[in-house]
């Protein structure tokens, strides 16, 4: 009797799980790159400079993101993301000889379901917000979309920031951040729309040390209470076959009670943007202002800058982060981060031959307030980028950039003992890539 129980309950365990299992869909797909570069003076100074650091990189690196949905009815699916980097050679990663790191990292998981005319999408999932100038990350949270009419649609977020936990100031039950976001998409034409969005970041107790760890530029040591950041402003693109044209207008105020004075926010950015494309010929050029402190915040109570909490807007391959991402960051910083910077540049793009892509580009950058020593120019950088599908679904990429840095272009250490800028940086190197 034991025997024909036990097979009676394994008959039924795959019934149990041959039922759902026909009506699942699965979808796979994934993205993968080798990047074999070169990179030198990033922060614009020789190791032996003073406040210089060896930040020379000739490295090769990789990274692998697998894609799984399971679509379990119309209404209902499962959406992961997961992602493997690795440089060759490195014992931290699995790129040392023997392989068989333990480098797998979750970069999305949620639930993606309709509930009556609402989208709803719960769990750790991609967050942008004005262009990526303000938000360009993943995170943990929930975003509710309502189609209205077929020309508006009205969404609102809600994301962790961070979660307080056991060991921070003891006042953790206020500690947490919150992010709240209020969005329309509206339509004038299949063209033309705008985006208006208001953002408010807001926490009870901010600890300094998790103020820092989450990118607020505060006094240090000084914790603080009542955290409100309002960010608003609107996204504009008209897009058509021959031209397109974008524009980004942000604006914040806000308060923090800090132990020491009273912080006040009233940053900004604009952005304009767009192409033309004459004959084969692909013009496009963009420019950004980001607003800076002009006086330090801890004594003027003034916060000017504006304030970027994670942003991640790519406009150049060297100063902002392009292709060859996998670099040392310049402890000058990374200047897709845009805050305290105006830049404009463009490029052109054009196909010689098939499967060939040639898009060389200039680009002419400044902090918006000067750095300590009164200097404010990054510099002109100068890129090439040379694309070609070596294989269907294989592509290769011949990167080049030349940065003719300027003064500012130091690590802040450096500025404080007085070093200006001595060296050009550069950047070279091979990419390889595929996705499925």
């Amino acid at each position: 009797m034991k025997k024909y129980a036990i097979l009676a309950l394994a008959a039924l365990m795959v019934v149990a799980f041959a039922i759902p299992a026909s009506a699942l869909e699965n979808e796979f797909g994934g993205y993968w790159d080798a990047r074999f570069q070169t990179q030198k003076y990033y922060d614009g100074l020789d190791r032996n400079d003073p406040g210089g650091v060896d930040d020379t990189q000739q490295n090769v690196e990789s990274r692998t993101r697998l894609y799984y949905t399971a679509k379990i009815n119309d209404n209902l699916k499962l959406v992961n993301k997961f992602e493997m980097d690795a440089t060759w050679g490195d014992g931290a990663s699995y790129g040392d000889v023997g392989a068989d790191g333990i480098n797998i990292e979750v970069k999305n998981t949620y639930a993606d379901f309709n509930v009556g005319p609402t989208n709803w999408t719960v769990g750790t999932q991609g967050y942008s917000l004005f262009n990526d100038y303000y938000i360009s990350n993943d995170a943990s949270g929930v975003i509710a979309r309502w189609k209205v009419l077929d020309n508006l649609v009205l969404a609102a977020a809600w994301l962790k920031a961070f979660e307080a936990a056991a060991g921070d100031s003891g006042n953790r039950e206020n500690e947490d951040i919150d992010s709240y976001t209020l969005s329309a998409g509206i339509w004038f034409s299949e063209n033309i729309s705008i985006k208006p969005s208001l953002n408010w970041i807001h926490s009870s107790y901010v600890w300094a040390p998790v103020a820092a760890a989450n990118g607020f530029t505060l006094p240090a040591g000084v914790d603080g209470e009542d955290l409100d950041i309002y960010t608003y402003g609107a996204d504009f693109n008209m897009a058509y076959d021959a031209w397109g044209l974008w524009a980004t207008a942000v604006g914040q105020t806000g308060t923090f009670n800090t132990t020491g004075r009273d912080v006040d926010f009233g940053g900004y950015l604009l952005a304009l943007g767009g192409n033309v494309m004459l004959g084969g010929f692909d013009l496009y050029a963009e420019g950004a202002y980001a607003s800076g402190n002009d006086s330090d915040p801890a004594v003027s109570g003034d916060y000017d800058a504006f304030y970027n909490p994670n942003g991640s807007h790519v406009w150049s391959e060297l100063l902002s982060d392009g292709s060859l991402w996998g670099k040392n960051p310049s402890p000058s910083g990374t200047y897709d981060v845009v805050t305290n910077l105006w830049y404009v540049g463009g490029g052109v793009k054009f196909s010689p031959m098939e499967k060939l892509t040639i898009n060389p580009s200039v680009w002419y950058a400044r902090l918006a307030e000067d750095n300590v020593l009164n200097d404010d120019e990054l510099g002109t950088e100068v890129d090439l980028v040379v694309s070609y599908q070596l294989v269907e679904g294989l592509n290769l990429q011949l990167i080049g950039a030349y940065l003719f840095a300027g003064d500012a272009l130091v690590p802040s250490a450096a500025a404080a003992l007085g070093q200006d800028n001595e060296e050009d940086a550069y950047e070279y190197g091979v990419k390889l890539s595929l996705s499925f």
